[in-house]
């Protein structure tokens, strides 16, 4: 059954109890909206709430995709498979569960 996602400490807690080898960690830019941190190791996924839809990307805070932004994300995806592991983990399990997941880039 699809249900509506709740709030980003809703979907953490959801997250918690059905992923519970991930890390998970709430993040408050100083600009921009709240999101929801998954890692495990070094990479990992982001999670936005937008309105009733939530985006999954990945997330990787070192190396060629922290230097050279798009060109060292498109670098690593080619070299690295486990870069985008943690976020198809995460996407697969939530676009199960709730309506309008999309992944990102």
């Amino acid at each position: 059954m699809f249900t509506q996602p709740g709030t980003i400490e809703e979907i953490k807690t959801d997250l918690e109890a059905n992923l519970p080898h991930l890390t998970y960690k709430i993040e408050k830019p100083l600009l921009g909206k709240q999101f929801l941190l998954a890692k495990k190791g070094t990479y990992g996924a982001i999670i936005l709430k937008k309105g009733e839809k939530v985006l999954v990307n990945t997330y990787n805070p070192k190396g060629l995709a922290a230097a050279f932004g798009m060109l060292g994300i498109m670098i690593t995806r080619a070299v690295n498979k486990q870069y985008v592991a943690t976020r198809n983990e995460v996407f697969t399990y939530m676009s199960t569960k709730y309506y309008e997941v999309k992944k990102g880039f």
